[in-house]
């Protein structure tokens, strides 16, 4: 097929060299800020005091105690879990100072409100009942302006303004939403949440007026999710409409945000803007973060379509082409079928006529690059006359599978001196040794890459060979849940006290493990933040089901920073251990018994006796071992505790036994895949 490269022979960029390595022992960069260190007992107290005092004192004293716990819980969670940006202090005091240009002067002094980043590729943003703002990277795909960033701030303040989570709290526990004789009373809950909508949109563009923002940047972000909708629904066979539930349809608040725009003083149209560079400057490189985060959290289909979306707009960057190819290959790996599908077009659906009369939806007939449908891309109306690589749609279609798209980029890679792509194409390969040493000695030959090592045990074929026979053990999740009747309360020590229990456990752990490493995952949450980022990261592979159709995972070809990984910590294996402990006690809808265990402490809690317990135990494996199985999950079902005896002693028992039957099912499992192979 004939393929036009010199529009790119002119260009050469390189891809970032930088490299999220794993730290031990700590840096000082490496550090959670002071200002995302939430204490959970002062969040539960601050949402506490915003419920109303007749209900959080005379009507629902315990619901409103347990609203507050959870989301207060949640939030610290949320800002310990390395998912909010720490990392990129330009961007959080971008959107901090958009934030406080639209904050009015009610809220200036509110001890929480503060926007911040998360490591998100979807299109998002949403507010947390004590004024702390999460907007996902994933909104910089489709802004095209400060102004429309403003207009969402502006819309998510609105909401912690109005109290629109308190308010939705308060009508639940008051039977609004309550499910009636038959149904949920749907209605008044989608009736309650649009009404949320209207709303926030009308105070967000009083709020942008004053700060001298046009409010066309809140009509913009209406108009992505509009956009952004018609989308989802070309991929749906059964939707043709989306439902009313907690969102107006786009086209009413359109409708209403344009009213309100023809009322605008013309001269505060004029966008009140912080500096025009620093928008453009964080969403370039916001763009390479979404890609990033869409790849490592196998939302392939969704990082081929946004790579391939950038690369129009300039199809000079090879980080899009690496993106693209690498996004193609993990998820063809994953798949071996996809290869031969149409590229994009494969998800999609189009409108047909019925043989008896009406329409229905049929898998799309034509291929991608057949006609220009800007809705499959979410694209605005005049996309086509201002993207760059318009020539995709001009004469013969450059390539129509997945397989095709592949070696299209990947010669697109090539002529952009990109060495990541050689490296993509050179994992794809490796059924074809020799092709594949030709690849990497290019990669190689390269003075700054991002794998060097890993290249070259690549081509030496001894990747799982180069790393030592160790295992590190992480003690993940220490759970410890008391469960009066069906409400689960969590009990959590103070981050000021340190749990000797946990000390115990982790103990109790190196007896069976006296050759390896063992950590508790939490100990590494303020101090060593990409250490506890990327064990999580794996954590969560290991627990998810992950199938190469035809043949076993190596997870090395998924990604080469898990590999990578392991060669940095010394081991050859990483070993999760995961346990909840359930305290069974007696009904309540008291305040006092929910607040009874908040007051408790881990070690309280596992000394006590004469209660009824029971404890959930799982161990998760990711490997790189020569001729074994990549990875193993091994629950081993619930164990029922001795009435009269603590915890502890009994915790740290079962804690061994399982770690043993487990290294027994690994050591089968090994076996067996041998066995196959011999085959």
């Amino acid at each position: 097929k004939t393929i036009y490269l010199s529009l790119f022979l002119l260009f050469f960029f390189s891809l970032s060299t930088s490299a999220q390595w794993l730290a031990f022992p700590p840096v000082p960069e490496d550090t959670l800020p002071a200002h995302f260190r939430f204490d959970p007992n002062e969040l539960r107290a601050e949402i506490y005091a915003d419920i109303p005092i007749d209900l959080r004192e005379q009507l629902y004293p315990r619901s409103s105690l347990k609203f507050a716990d959870q989301a207060g819980l949640d939030l610290q969670y949320l800002m310990e879990s390395g998912y909010v940006y720490n990392e990129w202090p330009e961007m959080e005091e971008y959107l901090n100072t958009i934030l406080k240009k639209i904050t009015p002067p009610d809220l200036k002094n509110a001890p929480y409100l503060r926007a911040y980043l998360l490591k998100d590729g979807d299109y998002n943003a949403f507010m947390s009942p004590i004024g702390a703002m999460y907007i996902h990277v994933g909104l910089f795909a489709y802004m095209p302006n400060e102004s429309t960033l403003a207009g969402i701030l502006a819309h998510e303040l609105a909401h912690y303004y109005q109290k629109h989570s308190i308010q939705s709290f308060v009508k639940n526990i008051s039977g609004e939403f309550r499910p009636g004789f038959l149904l949920l009373n749907k209605g008044a809950a989608s009736a309650f949440s649009v009404s949320n909508e209207m709303e926030a949109d009308s105070l967000a563009a009083s709020w942008l007026n004053q700060a001298g923002y046009s409010i066309e940047g809140l009509i913009e972000s209406t108009r992505i999710i509009k956009r952004l909708e018609a989308q989802l629904l070309l991929r749906s066979f059964t939707e043709w409409e989306l439902d009313r539930v907690t969102h107006p349809h786009p086209q009413e608040r359109l409708e209403m945000l344009q009213r309100l725009s023809d009322q605008q003083d013309p001269e505060n149209k004029a966008q009140n803007l912080t500096d025009p560079t620093l928008f453009q400057k964080n969403s370039y490189r916001a763009r390479k973060e979404i890609l990033k985060y869409l790849l490592q959290d196998f939302e392939y289909y969704q990082c081929i379509e946004q790579a391939f979306t950038f690369h129009l707009y300039q199809p000079t960057n090879p980080e899009y082409v690496y993106y693209l190819l690498e996004a193609i290959r993990r998820n063809c790996y994953l798949n071996p079928d996809l290869w031969s599908q149409r590229f994009i077009a494969n998800r999609y659906y189009e409108i047909a006529p019925r043989r008896q009369g009406g329409i229905q939806k049929i898998k799309r007939v034509t291929d991608f690059l057949d006609t220009f449908d800007r809705t499959m891309l979410a694209l605005p109306e005049k996309a086509l006359d201002e993207i760059k690589a318009s020539f995709y749609w001009k004469g013969e279609p450059r390539f129509r599978t997945y397989e095709d798209a592949y070696i299209f980029f990947s010669r697109v890679g090539e002529v952009l001196k990109a060495p990541e792509c050689l490296l993509s194409n050179a994992i794809l390969y490796s059924f074809n040794p020799e092709y594949q040493t030709t690849l990497l000695e290019k990669y190689l030959a390269y003075p700054t890459v991002k794998h060097r090592d890993y290249a070259e045990h690549l081509m030496a074929g001894t990747l799982q060979n180069a790393l030592p026979e160790q295992r590190l053990t992480v003690l993940s999740t220490v759970l410890n849940v008391a469960r009066q009747g069906t409400e689960d309360i969590l009990i959590r020590d103070k981050k000021t006290t340190q749990s000797t229990s946990i000390d115990h456990i982790v103990t109790g752990i190196k007896a069976v493990r006296p050759a390896g490493e063992v950590v508790f995952l939490n100990d590494l949450q303020y101090t060593q933040q990409r250490a506890y980022s990327i064990l999580k990261e794996l954590e969560g592979l290991s627990l998810v089901p992950i199938v190469s159709k035809g043949s076993k995972v190596e997870f090395h070809k998924l990604d080469p920073r898990y590999w990578e990984t392991m060669q940095q910590l010394e081991v050859n294996e990483i070993e999760f251990v995961l346990c909840s402990i359930f305290e069974t006690q007696k009904k309540s809808g008291e305040k006092e018994d929910y607040q009874a265990v908040l007051d408790l402490s881990t070690d309280v809690f596992l000394q006590r006796t004469k209660v009824n317990r029971y404890v959930d135990i799982m161990v998760a494996n990711i490997r790189e071992i020569p001729d074994g199985v990549p990875k193993v999950v091994f629950y081993g079902g619930e164990d029922k505790l001795v009435y009269r005896e603590p915890t502890e002693p009994q915790l740290i028992d079962l804690l061994q036994q399982k770690l043993v039957a487990s290294d027994l099912r690994t050591r089968q499992l090994d076996q067996y895949l041998l066995e196959k192979t011999k085959e």
